[in-house]
């Protein structure tokens, strides 16, 4: 599984948690990260909807996954 596969899940089981009435404290404790990493997480799902990785700066990708691998 990809570190992006990973934090998917993560976003994905904090959602659940919070949906299935754990405190955002609560949720920070049993997933052993930050409570404000959560809140961020949580205020972002509420206001945007998803929570896929934005655009970044830099320079583009100068070879491809497959090459990589």
């Amino acid at each position: 599984m990809e570190a992006r596969d990973t934090k998917i899940a993560l976003w994905r089981r904090i959602v659940g948690m919070r949906d299935g009435g754990m405190s955002n404290i609560d949720i920070a404790r049993e997933l052993g990260i930050d409570r404000k990493t959560v809140y961020r997480w949580l205020k972002r799902w509420d206001e945007e909807g998803n929570l896929a990785d934005k655009p970044r700066s830099g320079a583009p990708r100068k070879t491809t996954r497959a090459k990589d691998e």
